[in-house]
């Protein structure tokens, strides 16, 4: 299994749903004409989580100013969906974010892919590494954490992970 995901052909630009032109123009004109850079670039980059928090950010961008920008995009009503301190961009306008970010979606979906390790999500790490297209970090993640699983009775979340990993090759 873990030999045929790391096979797996994942062309990144494929990978992305395309957006119509028309609706990234509209987008471009309407919704973010206006919106300052930096939070510009704060949205781009944290796009790559599908849900997350400020300290996530931080921890993402390396920076310190994330409950900041956060505060910025809510009392802006600007493209937050959320709960308490948990927060998710809305579909749209993250795949529209995710088509401009370029080279660095997959340095930064992989470095998403560890803190999701290191908070223990492993279905999101896993995504994650898909999205980057990092198949031997996949491959590490799956015999490391899956064997260790599968020893302490846990073979039903091995079958899960690789059934969701394989369905997301597909699909994507």
């Amino acid at each position: 299994m873990v030999d045929c995901l790391t096979k797996k052909e994942l062309d990144l630009c494929a990978a992305q749903q395309r957006l119509p032109e028309v609706l990234t123009s509209y987008l471009d004109r309407e919704v973010f004409h206006g919106v300052p850079e930096e939070i510009m670039g704060f949205l781009s980059k944290i796009a790559v989580f599908s849900e997350f928090t400020p300290d996530n950010c931080d921890q993402l961008l390396g920076i310190s100013s994330s409950e900041e920008m956060v505060r910025y995009l809510k009392s802006h009503q600007l493209l937050l969906e959320g709960k308490d301190d948990h927060y998710g961009l809305i579909p749209l306008i993250r795949s529209y974010l995710l088509s401009k970010l370029g080279p660095e979606r997959s340095k930064l979906f992989k470095k998403d892919g560890t803190i999701a390790i290191g908070k223990g999500s492993l279905d999101q790490a896993i995504n994650c590494f898909l999205k980057a297209g990092d198949r031997q970090t996949l491959a590490d993640v799956l015999v490391r954490f899956g064997g260790e699983a599968v020893v302490h009775g846990h073979w039903q979340d091995v079958a899960e992970w690789s059934d969701s990993s394989y369905r997301k090759g597909n699909r994507d």
